[in-house]
């Protein structure tokens, strides 16, 4: 009688490893099932679970664990996990009676009377990766050896698996939009006119590739769902808007956002990777087919993640050098004007704009150079740039220092840009495994624009088209002259539409 064959249990790496073998178009199941010592069977179950193995090993899985089993208050250990993960993004440093504390917390919510154990707690950390590291010298801003780590085993497969031209990165950056300097020069014995800091706030969602052919259109979010400044149509907007209580980005946007971009991806056969951050507002349970969402390190983004080495500022910079400028502009316009007074006339829609603006400036160059900057390049030769890209190309403000400009560009850096999710959202999202919905804004439309301008009458459209052509006449701007015969166009169809509506009114009376 043949001895029955002994069950191979390959560890998580290996599993990786077998995967990743079959990738290759002349390599049959056999043949890999032979190399590794399993079965043909097992090699088919471990190709029909290949989603689940290739995310459990890039969420941090130990990659010596042969078979995942659940322990005890299973539900408890994943939301713990989920919480674990949400402190580390946040530089955190957690110790074992902090975990064991969180956890009869998280039990205690559920209605559990779970204390746990020693024992308990490191089965935990065993089947999550965790291990405890003391911190040498003094605290460091960002984990470098979890980012030389990650360079080192996933960078390399996701360059060899995809072109420079399908790997994207994205971010969130907070922004004052109606932001200007704190500083300035005065008489001696004199102060500055005071005025109440500006703090309406938007976050912008920034995405471009590797090679910096490509960059996605901006994602930004507000606390409103329709400003009176915007048009009824939304699709007429110069770039994605969304809206949330704070202006934060939530799971539940991040998601339409990606699954938005994923249909227009599918129905194109074109396939991307999307690289991440370990944002609590960045779920890792979105189901889609052509993007493969892949997460960073936590505590890495200011030493790996390309837009925050220098893309965003770069954007900033270019935003704040226009917004300066159109405030000066209308200062000079108006010498009765104080700053304040201008600031407050911003609209969200002006915002849209000088924001779109700035984001076609931000060179094709410099979104390359930080991708090079955070170590995103095949040739290894290539990973010496080491510029600053923050200012390049930006039109260094007349009235401002380059130190005084660099200033005001980073007065928003640390804006936070999405929310910390409760203990019982956790538990939520560990036990349903769907991602954390926040309710978006439901308030008055004209919320934030209640300091904005009144829209423009008839009258003054009509005399704002006859100063803009007498203007580029005498100015001499020819290839202006067609996007003027567009406006006075438009101007004039609502004044043909006014005067029908009179005569109708007229008629009736």
């Amino acid at each position: 009688m043949a001895e029955k064959r002994k069950r191979v249990d390959l560890p998580l790496a290996q599993k990786v490893e077998l995967l990743k073998a079959l990738e290759s178009p002349v390599v049959s199941q056999a043949t890999v099932a032979k190399k590794f010592a399993v079965s043909t069977s097992q090699v088919s179950r471990l190709v029909k679970g290949k989603v689940e193995i290739l995310q459990q090993f890039e969420n941090n899985g130990n990659p010596n664990r042969k078979r995942q089993r659940a322990g005890k208050n299973e539900e408890v250990g994943n939301a713990l996990f989920l919480w674990f993960r949400q402190k580390l993004s946040q530089g955190a440093r957690i110790s074992g009676p902090m975990l064991k504390q969180k956890a009869a917390d998280l039990a205690a919510a559920e209605g559990t009377d779970f204390m746990p154990s020693d024992g308990w707690l490191s089965r935990w950390k065993a089947r999550h990766n965790v291990v405890f590291k003391k911190e040498e010298g003094e605290r460091q801003d960002s984990d470098w050896s979890a980012a030389l780590d990650w360079k080192c085993k996933i960078l390399p497969q996701i360059l060899d698996s995809y072109s420079p031209n399908d790997i994207f990165n994205a971010d969130e950056s907070g922004l004052f939009f109606r932001d200007f300097p704190e500083k300035g020069h005065c008489l001696k014995g004199e102060e500055l006119a005071g005025s109440k800091k500006a703090k309406d706030r938007i976050t912008a969602l920034l995405c471009a590739n590797m090679s910096g052919s490509e960059r996605r259109p901006l994602l930004i979010i507000g606390n409103s769902k329709q400003p009176c400044c915007f048009p009824k149509d939304l699709n007429r907007l110069p770039v994605d808007y969304a809206s949330s209580k704070k202006a934060w980005m939530t799971g539940q946007l991040f998601q339409q956002w990606l699954q938005k971009w994923d249909k227009s991806l599918r129905t194109r056969n074109r396939h991307i990777c999307l690289l991440v951050d370990n944002c609590s507002a960045h779920p890792s349970d979105i189901r889609l087919t052509n993007i493969n969402l892949k997460f960073l390190p936590f505590n890495t983004t200011s030493v790996m993640q390309p837009m925050g080495m220098g893309v965003i500022k770069n954007w900033k910079a270019h935003y704040k050098s226009r917004l300066n400028r159109r405030m000066i502009t209308a200062l000079d316009a108006d010498p009765e004007k104080k700053a304040k007074d201008v600031s407050k006339s911003i609209t969200l829609l002006d915002v849209l704009y000088l924001a779109k603006e700035s984001w076609n400036a931000v060179s094709s160059q410099t979104i390359l150079n930080c991708f090079r900057k955070g170590g995103f390049c095949k040739d290894e030769a290539a990973d010496v740039f080491d510029g600053d890209e923050s200012l390049v190309d930006v039109s260094v403000p007349e009235n401002m220092t380059p130190e005084e400009f660099e200033e005001f560009v980073d007065m928003d850096k640390d804006v936070k840009i999405a929310a910390d999710h409760t203990d019982a959202e956790i538990l939520e999202a560990a036990s349903d495994s769907k991602r954390v919905k926040v309710e978006t804004a439901e308030e008055d439309s004209e919320s934030d624009d209640n300091s904005a301008p009144p829209p423009l009458t008839l009258a003054q459209k009509l005399q704002m088209a006859t100063h803009l052509r007498q203007y580029v006449q005498e100015s001499g701007m020819q290839a202006a002259l067609p996007l003027l015969r567009m406006v006075e166009d438009k101007v004039q169809s609502e004044a043909a539409q006014s005067r029908k509506q009179r005569t109708i009114d007229s008629y009736f009376k």
